[in-house]
């Protein structure tokens, strides 16, 4: 683990996770780092754990591992909980569409509604303004955790897969990713903005 510090532009290396693994969900909840599922034994093994850094002591603790073990998922911290967002049961497996709430105030798990399709390799999820909004593929989800219910926002102007995105001042952007297949023969450099307001997007390269 390392952590960056944008005023000293230094990188400083912290205490290594207990388990080395790749293509995890990682979110931040309480000052705090989690990161959900993933791949282990050098990509081998899909797993559940949810592991808590805790940036004050640098250390690592195990919470309640998840309900199923799986890669590629989303996570989001929404109202002090983490949601988690589909991703893949097994490496070249299927995607998922099932969504989880982990309750950090009693590290327990609750089932949530489905997603209307599949969430998994390189979506871009964020909450803005109380909701979740989940952009893969062609497709964007939309979460309102107050009905447990889902609906569909405005398609994405180019496909989102193997992307990264964050929410900037209440707008959602994603960067980059592959083409308009999961397996990404096209690869793309463009930044694209979403204005949950409008319902609008807008191409910025």
């Amino acid at each position: 683990l390392w952590k960056y510090d944008p005023a000293t532009l230094a990188w400083q290396q912290r205490a290594s996770m207990t388990v080395a693994k790749s293509r995890h969900a990682a979110a931040t909840a309480g000052g705090k780092l989690y990161l959900f599922g993933g791949t282990s034994d050098g990509g081998s093994t899909v797993v559940a754990d949810l592991l808590r850094y805790d940036p004050v002591t640098d250390t690592w603790a195990a919470m309640q591992v998840g309900p199923s073990a799986r890669a590629w998922s989303g996570m989001v911290e929404l109202g002090g909980d983490l949601y988690i967002l589909g991703g893949a049961n097994g490496v070249g497996s299927n995607a998922l569409k099932d969504v989880w709430k982990y309750k950090i105030a009693t590290n327990t798990w609750v089932q949530l509604a489905d997603m209307p399709n599949v969430f998994s390799i390189g979506g871009v999820a964020v909450a803005i303004g109380g909701k979740i909004f989940a952009a893969f593929g062609s497709q964007l989800y939309i979460y309102d955790p107050a009905k447990d219910q889902w609906s569909l926002g405005e398609p994405p102007p180019t496909w989102v897969t193997n992307s990264a995105g964050a929410a900037v001042s209440g707008l959602l952007y994603t960067a980059c990713g592959t083409g308009n297949d999961v397996a990404g023969s096209t690869y793309y450099n463009r930044l694209q903005e979403y204005d949950p307001a409008t319902n609008t997007w807008r191409k910025l390269s």
